[in-house]
Order: structure tokens, then sequence, then C-alpha cells
């Protein structure tokens, strides 16, 4: 049997390795240098919002497994899958939304590239992973951004003060969220009293129970 078990050995110890050289490419802070939409959001207000963006920091932190500064997915957990999609070295990657629902997360895939790193994920939780990074093709909801490393940023330990003052239990006193054309909604005053409970880099929202309205 020893025959059988020192192959399976070798195999694991090289599939981590190429992991953990994969996470060393990723972890710091990444300038947006471009970003593309697929058709579906190009013209719309999201696509407007999200364009503002280019030259804002992403800052990657693989020790922690945290993403922070993504255009719809700003805060997220993410999970590097083990297998490479083809040859050129793109990859599978879940952004997974700071929550205890861990069924939940945004498909996406990488491609580390000559200083660069490119990264298209999808608008919709549990949706496909991207095919290939052609937005302008897909009928996907997808986002494609071009970033650029910058050495020498203190993005990474801010990122981690934050999250320190962010621990605790936080309860919601005041909501404000606007439609698709950017108006204010008013009518979401039951949206408010819900409880955050935020422990390391996880978020549990609690809903208290709401009066009927005779």
């Amino acid at each position: 049997m020893m025959h059988l078990i020192l192959p399976a050995t070798v195999i694991a110890s090289v599939l981590s390795a190429q992991e953990a050289e994969v996470l060393k490419k990723l972890h710091g802070v990444w300038r947006i240098e471009g970003i593309a939409l697929s058709p579906s959001l190009d013209h719309g207000a999201l696509g407007r919002s999200v364009k503002t963006i280019i030259g804002e920091y992403v800052i990657w932190d693989t020790e922690q497994k945290l993403l922070v500064g993504l255009p719809r997915c700003s805060f997220a957990r993410t999970v590097l899958r083990g297998e490479s999609k083809d040859a050129t070295g793109l990859r599978k990657v879940e952004l997974r939304e700071l929550d205890l629902d861990g069924g939940r997360f945004m498909p996406g895939i990488i491609l580390v590239r000559q200083g660069s790193l490119l990264l298209c994920y999808s608008c919709l939780p549990g949706d496909e992973f991207p095919g290939d990074l052609e937005v302008a093709r897909s009928s996907q909801p997808l986002i494609l951004l071009t970033l650029r490393r910058i050495d020498n940023h203190p993005g990474l330990e801010d990122s981690r003060r934050m999250l320190a003052k962010l621990q605790g239990k936080w309860r919601e006193a005041a909501v404000a969220v606007t439609d698709d054309r950017g108006e204010l909604q008013t009518n979401i005053g039951e949206l408010q009293g819900n409880v955050w409970t935020i422990r390391d880099h996880i978020i549990q929202v609690e809903v208290p129970a709401r009066k009927k309205k005779l």
C-alpha cells in the first residue's frame, strides 16, 4: 500500500504550493485602472455609478481571506477554487457576502498577468461562473476590473483596524435607499431596528418581529 499513499501525498503537496503562490500574488493593495461592463449593465444607473470609482483602491488580504472595495460587493470573504480553468492561469473565485449564509456568493474569475490583475464577476449571487473575460458579449450582468498593484500602501493595516472597530452589536437607527433613478425612497421605515452582530469577519443580522398595523 505504500506505493499508493506516497504519490497521493506528493500530489497534495504540489497543489498546496501552487495555491500558496497564487495567494501570494493576490495579497496586497490594488488600484482600479479600468472597468468594463456587460451590455445589461453598461447603460444603466448602476453602470454609471460603477465607472466613477476608477482610481480607487481594492484591498485583497489573503491572510484574513478578505476582499475590500469591490463595486456591488464591497466587503467580502474570498474562496479561491483549486482548479485552473485553462492553460492561461484563469481561476475561479467565490466572493462571499459577510454573513452566516454560506450558500450565497458572487461567482468570478481572476487572472494575474505581468503585475496586473483582471477580476471578472457576476452581480447576481449564486449565478454561473463567467466563461471568460469577454464581458461585451456576455448576457450575464458582469463587471470586469483591471487592477494594478500598489506597493508600500498602508491599506492592509487600515482595513484590519477598521474591522476591529466594527466588532460588536449595532442597531440600525436610520436607513436611506435610492431606486434605479437615484431617487430617495421614503417607505423604508420598517427596515429600522435590525441588529447587526459582527464577530471577526462574519456579520449576522437579526430582524425583530414587526407589529401588525390595524
